[in-house]
């Protein structure tokens, strides 16, 4: 749920209502609709972008559906490419049509939810397609191999919401096919960790080349995106998926260090945690004290983007009956929750924990 619904029945302050209903209105604003789409399962298609197309002419998409010549003429190219304005070069971020790793349909499902507007939910509509179009499950596309973990998470999520808000069931097809045909086969199931999946080597992890590594904040999308298959779509397998994020928060897990920029460090979660080097297997802890790269905690051993787990582990806690795994999702997501108060109430990633496992119930305990 978006911090703007929650806030306003949080607070029981109506006002903040408008402020999710303009928020959502600002979807309208967003480049290149397609009104009416359908796009195919095995469709010769890639919506990536607002037009499937590099600059330059490359092309990435052998069809572009019309929005080529949207492209060309546009008067506000600039102004599109230039939201982050003391960025040189430009940013695009946050204005771009298609973005997997950040897809988000909250503000608009939350806003169809409370009102069943008629345009939040064609909107809905033609964003799942797009969604479709953007993960392919065939063709020689890049998506149509296995996409990092937020990304698979979070497109995900936008699938449900679109299956959700329009009863369609080609979403929710689309969906599970990607599961159990392009992701469930891609996943390092064997590994200790058993984490979603590893990515190769990028210069922000500060690691020797070639290696490859994950990042268990990533995984937060995963337990959100696949326990809402599991609860909307019946799937199993989804659950499973999500099921298995707490081992790779556990095998990325520090205790009793001494770090150079934090100092003693009783608990922390890797930012980054290497799993291979040269083509070797390797522990997550093989370059702890290799000077010049050490643990990488990120923004802080237990914030920054650790948060995100907060809420994702106390959701499979309350919905997995798995007992064990239940027990390893409360332990890691009570240290990373830490002690709450009202105002820590308000943060997005904690709202939605559950009483029960604030007070002491079900094995959890935030304080």
């Amino acid at each position: 749920m978006s911090e703007d619904l929650v806030h306003a029945a949080q607070s029981g302050y109506l006002k903040l209502l408008q402020v999710l209903e303009q928020k959502a209105w600002v979807q309208a604003v967003r480049p290149y609709h397609l009104y009416g789409l359908k796009v195919g399962t095995f469709q010769n298609l890639l919506l990536w972008e607002e037009v499937p197309y590099f600059p330059g002419g490359r092309h990435i998409s052998p069809e572009t559906l019309g929005r080529q010549k949207l492209w060309n003429p546009d008067p506000y190219a600039a102004y599109r490419t230039m939201v982050n304005f003391g960025e040189q070069p430009p940013s695009s971020h946050g204005w771009n049509g298609f973005d997997h790793e950040h897809w988000t349909t909250d503000l608009l499902f939350d806003y169809w939810s409370v009102t069943g507007d008629e345009w939040a939910k064609e909107e809905l509509r033609q964003l799942g397609e797009s969604l479709k179009g953007l993960m392919r499950v065939g063709g020689n596309f890049a998506t149509a191999a296995m996409q990092s973990a937020r990304a698979e998470g979070w497109c995900m999520t936008g699938w449900v919401h679109a299956f959700l808000a329009t009863g369609d069931t080609t979403f929710k097809d689309y969906a599970m096919l990607r599961t159990t045909d392009i992701v469930n086969p891609a996943r390092p199931k064997n590994h200790a960790a058993k984490m979603f999946m590893t990515q190769g080597s990028h210069p922000l992890t500060g690691y020797p080349t070639p290696n490859r590594f994950y990042m268990p904040w990533q995984h937060a999308p995963v337990i959100l995106g696949y326990l809402a298959g599991n609860k909307f779509f019946g799937s199993a397998l989804c659950l499973q998926i999500a099921e298995d994020v707490p081992t790779a928060v556990e095998y990325a897990w520090v205790t009793n260090v001494n770090d150079p920029k934090f100092g003693f460090v009783a608990n922390g979660l890797r930012y980054y945690v290497p799993t291979q080097y040269q083509g070797a297997p390797i522990p997550a802890n093989f370059w702890d004290n290799t000077p010049g790269i050490g643990i990488k905690f990120g923004d802080s051993p237990l914030g920054g983007a650790h948060g995100f787990l907060v809420g994702a582990l106390h959701a499979l806690a309350a919905r997995t009956q798995d007992v064990a795994v239940q027990a390893k999702a409360l332990k890691y997501a009570n240290i990373l929750l830490g002690p709450v108060n009202n105002n820590k109430r308000w943060y997005k990633w904690n709202f939605n924990v559950e009483q029960a496992f604030l007070s002491g119930g079900g094995g959890g305990g935030g304080g």
